[in-house]
């Protein structure tokens, strides 16, 4: 049993093999375990598909729940809030002209514009101000508005208790390499194990913009240190399925199995399939080929590896446990699922009061400047 020489497959150069594949092409040894097979090393030795395909998938952070800080503006679309903005400004507008024209023509009492405008608000907040108009035809249009108001208001309540409690809205992880380019400020690295051979190939010789724009960006990253720069979100991880899998389960997963990662299923066609390697001309080639394609047909090859799967697991989990190496990931409920409104829930309440107040001081210093100018004019008239 021999390892691989400086960790590598092998680089063709002019036909002349090195690392594993120049093993096989002298003929130093007869066969080797896992290998990709491409369209040049088909001419320095034999391959046969020994393991269930295997591709590089990509992983991020499970979908998490959107900021909480505009949780009180999710409930509508923002066509939705575009039009209750212009009724309630149209609405008031109506409001004061009927109001004015009542008064016009019966000599009854008038309506301030800013007085029509605060109602149509205040009533659309559920604060039940006195209706400013004792015209019939106002008293009409502001029944019809409080049936309005009820409808919009019961529809956000309702929708708004359901975004804090349920966690409906949710982020979208990168399931492809198009995603990962389109994401705003995303980073992605690659499992630094694999950076070699054929998906070094595929990176640095393919010509389509998005693999291009991939590699350009692309860090190599052992994967333990990928998994924990992915729990701090914005970033992916390439790497091989199930390599991936029993490292993130190892070491991140719970009592449950259940892992913090998003691993896709859109995975990254750069390989065929692992395969067995043997010498150009090995008399037992055509034996172990049989063998192996009976035992893949009965289903024995993908029963073994996934019990090597689970039982890797288990060790890795086993001697983490001792060292105090497992990250269990954060519970944001209960175990009966009853959530209880804290700050993270209504952030978005104290963010609106502090920017009131911010508009309340600036309307207090136009009021002021507004009110210096007109006493130096006035100063200035009376000179």
């Amino acid at each position: 049993m021999l390892k691989e020489p400086d960790n590598s497959w092998g680089e063709d150069t002019k036909g002349i093999w090195s690392g594993l594949m120049g093993y096989l092409q002298r003929e130093e040894v007869d066969m080797s375990t896992i290998v990709v097979p491409t369209a040049s090393r088909l001419k320095a030795a034999k391959f046969f598909r020994a393991y269930p395909t295997d591709h590089v998938t990509i992983v991020s952070l499970k979908p998490q729940p959107l900021p909480r800080h505009l949780a009180f503006i999710r409930p509508f679309s923002r066509t939705v809030w575009v039009l209750v903005m212009i009724s309630v400004v149209v609405w008031g507008v109506m409001l004061w002209l009927i109001q004015r024209m009542w008064s016009q023509v019966t000599g009854g009492p008038d309506i301030r514009v800013d007085t029509a405008l605060l109602y149509s608000l205040g009533s659309l907040l559920e604060v039940h101000p006195k209706v400013p108009t004792s015209a019939t035809s106002g008293q009409v249009m502001v029944g019809w508005w409080l049936v309005y108001c009820l409808v919009i208001y019961t529809g956000f309540e309702s929708e708004l208790i359901s975004h804090l409690t349920v966690n409906k809205g949710r982020t979208r992880p990168p399931e492809t390499l198009e995603d990962l380019v389109n994401a705003d400020g995303w980073k992605w690295g690659i499992d630094a194990w694999i950076w070699t051979g054929v998906p070094l190939e595929y990176f640095t010789r393919h010509k389509d913009k998005v693999v291009v724009e991939i590699y350009k960006k692309l860090e190599v990253i052992e994967a333990h240190k990928g998994l924990k720069k992915i729990l701090r979100n914005g970033y992916s991880l390439l790497a091989v399925t199930n390599y991936i899998t029993v490292e993130a389960s190892s070491y991140y997963g719970d009592g449950h199995g259940n892992i913090p990662f998003f691993i896709t299923k859109k995975s990254v066609t750069m390989f065929s399939f692992f395969a067995w390697g043997f010498r150009l001309g090995a008399p037992f080639y055509h034996r172990f080929n049989r063998m192996t394609q009976q035992l893949d047909a009965a289903g024995i090859i993908t029963l073994w590896v996934n019990q090597v799967i689970n039982q890797r697991i288990k060790d890795n989990r086993h001697i983490a446990e001792l060292t105090g190496g497992i990250y269990y990931g954060d519970k944001s409920e209960s175990e009966d699922g009853h959530v209880v409104l804290g700050l993270d829930h209504l952030q978005g309440a104290f963010y609106l009061l502090f920017l009131g107040a911010i508009v309340c001081l600036l309307g207090l210093l136009v009021e002021i400047l507004i009110h210096s100018s007109f006493e130096c004019v006035t100063d200035k008239m009376i000179l």
